[in-house]
């Protein structure tokens, strides 16, 4: 199952096609994307790894990794990536397995002394990982070492930044149980990183998804002041989705991104595409500069 992970510039075009390329079609303005397993690109002639990630800008992929993931091991799946914009060389991301990193490759100078690695560490799935930029060299450290109530082995599917800028709107790859309140795989949590504490970002039944449909990519293009559901964002699934709102989404595509804006779906337009992508590729999280 291949897996892709994007951060989607603000300013998008739509229904470019690429020259050289005979029956496939990019949609994207600023874009990067991580995959689960090598995955060629023949258009700039690359391999990219899965705990690399590659940037595309007007509808056309770069030559080289954006994110190299130095230090990060063959078998790594980066599975959510997000940033605190292009130019910063700073990354939050997830993986789905552990990861051990030595002490080459820790700490940055940036990382808080309380999630130091300075003699190497692991990362569990549920741990959100800082990744800086320096001196030519990816440096990784904890940007929220284990945070509260989440069990061993709980997979951090989707990752973006709150309104504040800080704390963070998870979604889990699997129904997940936090004192008496059950979140679900198409839910967006928001967890509070002074209180330790989460709470219901968007109901996925609130914007009309199956229960059957896990999100794995989220990113917020306007909040809205008061209901979240008026917000304007973009989705990404592991499956081909219909909502059950008229003039929702009919077997959406799950390798591309889709627009859930004031209330509504639109069902025919996706926010990114890639046509040159397998039909078997799933589409995950990405982030918005």
């Amino acid at each position: 199952m291949n897996r892709i992970y994007a951060i989607v510039g603000m300013a998008f075009a739509l229904g470019v096609w690429i020259p050289g390329m005979v029956s496939a079609a990019i949609v994207c303005s600023d874009l990067v994307i991580s995959v689960d397993t090598p995955t060629n690109f023949p258009s700039v002639s690359l391999t990219l790894q899965p705990y690399q990630a590659l940037r595309c800008t007007a509808n056309a992929y770069n030559s080289a990794p954006y994110f190299d993931g130095t230090g990060l091991g063959a078998g790594v799946n980066i599975v959510s990536l997000t940033s605190f914009g292009f130019g910063s060389d700073k990354f939050l991301f997830t993986v789905d397995a552990p990861v051990k990193i030595s002490s080459t490759y820790c700490p940055p100078t940036s990382c808080p002394s309380e999630c130091d690695c300075t003699s190497g560490c692991t990362f569990e799935t549920r741990d959100i990982i800082e990744a800086v930029k320096e001196s030519g060299t990816w440096k990784y450290c904890f940007y929220k070492n284990d945070p509260p109530n989440l069990g061993a082995g709980v997979v951090i599917d989707a990752l973006a930044l709150a309104s504040d800028g800080t704390n963070l709107l998870l979604s889990f790859d699997t129904p997940v149980t936090i004192g008496t309140t059950t979140y679900s795989q198409n839910d967006i949590v928001e967890y509070n990183l002074a209180t330790g504490t989460y709470s219901a970002f968007l109901r996925g039944s609130d914007v009309f998804l199956p229960s059957s449909t896990n999100v794995t990519g989220f990113e917020v293009l306007a909040f809205h002041p008061s209901d979240n559901t008026l917000g304007d964002y973009v989705y990404m699934f592991d499956v081909p989705t219909t909502t059950s709102n008229p003039g929702g989404l009919n077997r959406a595509k799950h390798r591309w991104g889709w627009r859930h804006f004031d209330g509504n779906w639109d069902p025919t337009t996706p926010w990114f595409k890639d046509d040159d992508l397998p039909e078997g590729m799933i589409t995950t999280d990405f982030m918005i500069s």
